[in-house]
């Protein structure tokens, strides 16, 4: 059996502000992850002071939610808190990345498949470069560190070629992340020009707009308004605080 951590304790310091509940699509950030997720095994979130916030949503999903007391100790040690919860009849862990919203469930499921057929450590890889996720049969599970960035990535793992499936397994780091991660998932261009926004308007060609509610920025509304006169409509698909990205169509 293989059970299945989201790690959600992060503290996300580049940021500036808690990013696991920025929006992204219409949901909190952390959710594409949590509903990705395989739906059989035991699921385990780990938490920390802000998505413990979340925890009827995790618990919507049917996961656990364990917390991270010190998440500045890094990624490992939210991995070793997880996997100190996973059930003994467990012989292996799923991880997964809060912060990686775009991961479809097709490279998950190769990645666990790909397990269980060779019953080592096996990571997604994507045009032959090591990403996430990654399983981790129990017996390894010692050798993760205790705290740092390098989690799972210390441990050798057998790699499963998933580029036909997805371009990535970016994670969020930035806000500037977020928005690129919309614009590559609607498919569109993303631009900040606001000065010649009129123009774009006028050009039936889709684009997403990403901008701020402050005064050098354009309010949501005053947008919405705007395209309409041009007969297009908006989108918004990312949010964090004041800036936004806005799909125009």
């Amino acid at each position: 059996m293989i059970a299945t951590i989201v790690l959600a304790a992060g503290g996300a310091t580049r940021f500036g502000s808690p990013k696991l509940l920025a929006e992204w699509w219409g949901r909190p950030l952390v959710e594409w992850t949590v509903r990705s997720a395989p739906a059989d095994g035991p699921r385990i979130a780990v938490v920390g002071r802000e998505t413990l916030k979340l925890r009827p949503l995790f618990a919507q999903h049917g996961f656990a939610v364990v917390r991270n007391v010190r998440p500045s100790n890094g990624l490992a040690s939210s991995l070793r808190v997880g996997l100190a919860h996973v059930p003994r009849e467990c012989d292996a862990a799923l991880i997964l990345l809060g912060d990686a919203p775009d991961l479809p469930a097709s490279v998950i499921e190769r990645v666990r498949t790909a397990y269980r057929r060779e019953n080592v450590a096996v990571a997604a890889a994507y045009d032959g470069e090591r990403g996430h996720p990654v399983v981790l049969p129990r017996a390894l599970w010692e050798q993760i560190p205790a705290t740092g960035e390098r989690a799972g990535s210390t441990i050798d793992a057998q790699l499963v070629e998933c580029g036909d499936l997805a371009p990535g397994s970016d994670d969020v780091d930035t806000p500037a992340d977020l928005f690129r991660l919309a614009a590559r998932r609607a498919g569109c261009e993303l631009t900040t020009d606001l000065a010649e926004l009129d123009g774009r308007l006028a050009d039936p060609a889709r684009f997403i707009l990403q901008t701020t509610d402050d005064a050098a920025g354009v309010p949501v509304l005053d947008l919405r308004e705007r395209a309409i006169a041009h007969g297009r409509m908006i989108q918004v698909v990312a949010r964090v605080d004041s800036g936004y990205a806005a799909i125009v169509g």
